[in-house]
């Protein structure tokens, strides 16, 4: 352990609040549920008010640590910047005499703190963590000097996060603007001439209004024997539909399992070549991606092979644009499942060639733009994990701090 640090329980460094109030007659004071919470962003996404809950919340002051004690896997950690009331399902926690209320935070947002919470869980569906057991978790105490420098860096690295954040919202916003504009109105400036398309609206005069089977092959998916290991694990990529809905891009480089030429054969599988459309219609409906190899997919997708009359970027923006259209076709008891008579006969508009390259490298430009910001925020979430453990450990020494010895 450094010089200067010394071991602690993690109890005498934290208090829990314990002050629970009715909402009734707070009128718009701000109202925290464990859904406000950023599952892992360590942030508030959101907050209601007071008004719309009804039985007894606890009550947090601004700097208050707001951590999730229902499921605490999800590491929904919080420091309150305004004051409020929150679920009872959230800890309100407050610094002890000595430690930075920041340093607090960001020792009960690491990892090791959420693993360490979640081991002393009780239940199993819905398991709690308990204070008493988190109490007793042991930590490295700088003396507060350091504290507040290793809360300096910690908190500079967050910002930077939260400002790769805002970017990335701003220009979802963006392209969500200029998607619906620009694949139903087209090119500014290039049309004169309008007519109106029953359930389209005003499109430009010269587009045409198709169906999917006209531009597309739509094919299905499907999954081999699990009895037959022969078909399983020859390199011929099989995807799900959770794959598509973890990716981060528009590309589907690899898929977690693959199977033999036998397989694809017994189950009816096609190949689809890369740069096709792969869409979900089970369960997930509307998800979408490009394939950057051949790949098969399972039953749950519907996926699309052009046939040359429309560019497949654009084709697959045109497809991303209709999930809330696919979303109403879907049908069924157990989960809502799109059929591929029903993808085959999905309405789209239709531009000439020319001004579908166009619109589709508008929105390829935004997008990779958009991918580039996302790989610097998960490059900076990586960055704050790594130099958390290291400074909170003191493995990693805060050289703001000259009047601690290093002890290297």
């Amino acid at each position: 352990m450094p010089p200067g640090w010394r071991l602690a329980a993690f109890g005498e460094c934290a208090v829990l609040v314990r002050d629970t109030v009715s909402p009734t007659n707070l009128g718009d004071m701000p109202y925290v549920g464990l859904e406000h919470v950023g599952e892992g962003t360590l942030s508030l996404a959101s907050s209601g008010v007071a008004t719309e809950v009804t039985s007894t919340k606890s009550r947090f002051t601004s700097n208050d640590v707001l951590f999730g004690k229902l499921r605490p896997y999800l590491r929904k950690v919080a420091r309150a910047r305004f004051d409020g009331i929150c679920s009872t399902d959230i800890w309100v926690v407050r610094p002890a005499e000595g430690v930075d209320a920041g340093y607090l935070f960001h020792v009960m947002a690491s990892q090791k703190f959420v693993d360490a919470a979640t081991r002393g869980s009780e239940g199993t569906k819905m398991p709690r963590a308990k204070w008493d057991l988190v109490s007793r978790i042991r930590l490295s105490l700088p003396p507060l000097e350091e504290q507040q420098c290793i809360t300096a860096v910690l908190d500079s690295i967050d910002e930077a996060i939260e400002y790769t954040g805002k970017v990335i919202a701003a220009m979802e916003r963006l392209k969500d603007s200029l998607l619906h504009e620009l694949l139903t109105r087209g090119i500014p400036g290039w049309h004169e001439e309008w007519k109106e398309v029953r359930g389209l609206g005003t499109v430009p005069d010269y587009w045409n209004v198709v169906r999917l089977e006209d531009v597309a092959d739509v094919v299905g998916g499907s999954t081999p024997s699990r009895r037959h290991a022969e078909y399983w694990g020859d390199g011929i990529l099989w995807a799900t539909p959770s794959e598509l809905t973890e990716l981060t891009g528009r590309y589907l480089a690899d898929t977690r399992e693959s199977i033999t030429l036998d397989g694809m054969k017994a189950a009816g599988l096609r190949i689809l070549p890369p740069g096709s459309i792969l869409l979900t219609t089970r369960a997930t409906i509307g998800a979408t991606a490009m394939n950057s190899h051949p790949v098969t997919t399972n039953q749950g997708f519907q996926n699309l092979i052009g046939n040359g009359k429309a560019n497949s970027l654009w084709l697959y923006y045109c497809i991303s644009s209709k999930r809330k259209e696919l979303e109403k076709r879907g049908s069924g008891s157990t989960f809502r499942e799109v059929s591929r008579d029903s993808v085959r006969s999905l309405p789209i508009l239709l531009p000439p060639l020319t001004e579908q390259r166009v619109i589709a490298a508008t929105l390829d430009s935004i997008d990779t733009a958009l991918e580039q910001v996302r790989k610097e925020r998960v490059v900076l979430q990586s960055l704050k994990a790594s130099t958390a453990d290291a400074l909170l450990t003191g493995r990693l020494r805060n050289v703001a701090v000259r009047s601690v010895p290093d002890d290297s």
